[in-house]
């Protein structure tokens, strides 16, 4: 399922979705031609990795740990 949130760190909007372990993943909202990312599903909650010529007729989008420039803060935590 495809979630609605603002990213804790640089506000932007963004969504959750599901990646292809199952794990919550941040993503851009807006569709970006140098993605590497697909949203599948009747509800786009699910991604799916692309390299770059891969599946070139689907819209593509960004992983938000690739553009939020506090990423490192958020990207694989220790929980405790």
């Amino acid at each position: 399922m495809r979630v609605d949130a603002f990213c804790r760190s640089c506000h932007q909007r963004i969504w959750f979705v599901r990646s292809e372990r199952g794990k919550p993943l941040p993503v851009d909202r807006e569709p970006d031609p140098k993605g590497n990312l697909v949203l599948l599903g009747p509800d786009m909650g699910q991604a799916k990795v692309v390299t770059p010529g891969e599946l070139p007729e689907m819209t593509r989008y960004m992983s938000h740990f690739a553009t939020c420039p506090e990423a490192a803060r958020f990207r694989n935590r220790v929980r405790r």
